[in-house]
């Protein structure tokens, strides 16, 4: 008998330690020499995933004429950026239960700022002029077992009580828009 350790090793051994997203990458990509000696510069940012890059942005946008490092140990948006399942959303707090249980009375704060930042993004994109495809087409959660569904209900209400726009779906429903026999219902 294998132990499942061994079993887990093995189903992973030819797995790469890296984003899927990454072999999409152009290969005449700019690739910089590792930083060596000192540098003095007005704003140093650790870090070149979608934060990092996203305050060099706004940085330059703001004041011009200061000069920006932007360290990173290996390329730009290699790290946890690199593994994004490629979506962004506007919670801030990991959906509303969480806000709800974790920052009550920020959460109309952090709904709006979160409502703000996803616009602003949009925004952005649209006047940079990039070839990125960003399409705002909402998100489902589904019920795969029974006591799912009045879960999934209540979500549902907690959403629409919060003014998101949220739509319950049946079964069949939830069925028309993703096919799975396992789906008892939707959101």
């Amino acid at each position: 008998m294998v132990d499942s350790k061994t079993q887990v090793e093995r189903a992973l051994a030819p797995a790469l330690q890296e984003s899927v997203w990454r072999h999409d990458l152009d290969e005449t990509a700019v690739h910089h020499e590792p930083l060596r000696g000192t540098s003095a510069v007005d704003l140093a940012i650790v870090g070149g995933g979608f934060t990092g890059l996203w305050t060099a942005i706004l940085a330059r946008e703001q004041h011009p004429d200061i000069s920006i490092a932007l360290i990173e140990a290996r390329d730009l948006g290699y790290g946890a950026s690199a593994r994004n399942g490629g979506f962004i959303s506007e919670s801030l707090t990991h959906g509303i239960a969480h806000g709800v249980a974790m920052w009550p009375d920020e959460l109309p704060l952090l709904l709006e700022l979160g409502r703000l930042n996803f616009k602003e993004i949009q925004e952005f994109l649209e006047a940079c002029g990039e070839d990125v495809e960003l399409v705002a087409c909402g998100k489902t959660a589904v019920a795969t077992r029974a006591h799912e569904v009045e879960s999934l209900r209540a979500a549902h209400e907690l959403h629409l009580q919060w003014g998101e726009d949220s739509t319950f779906l049946t079964a069949d429903e939830v069925r028309a828009d993703i096919n799975s026999p396992t789906y008892l219902a939707g959101m």
